[in-house]
């Protein structure tokens, strides 16, 4: 990822917390696998979920709650090698309900 390419997604106000939850889901990752986290290994998944999340913020424009609720699932698919498709859904309700 080049410089500013997550800032060219997110809004100033929300880049931090897009970010930190990219930092989430990347750990969780490793957590659930009981992977080493090489720095080779960090960098292919980060690479994984910021292509995921580019897709579905340029390509579908998801909104980044609906993208960060999603990532995790679709990261899984990636590393399993599995393929995945973004819902077509209209109406999405988020995982946590505050």
């Amino acid at each position: 990822m080049q410089e500013g390419d997550l800032q060219s997604l997110v809004s100033p106000d929300r880049l931090e917390g897009v970010a930190e939850a990219l930092r989430d889901i990347l750990w969780d990752s490793f957590v659930r696998d009981g992977a080493k986290k090489t720095e080779a290994e960090i960098k292919r998944r980060f690479t994984l979920c910021y292509s995921i999340f580019r897709t579905l913020r340029c390509d579908f424009q998801w909104s980044l709650p609906r993208i960060l609720d999603t990532l995790p699932g679709y990261l899984r698919c990636e590393l399993e090698g599995m393929s995945w498709q973004p819902s077509e859904r209209a109406i999405w309700l988020p995982n946590e309900i505050p």
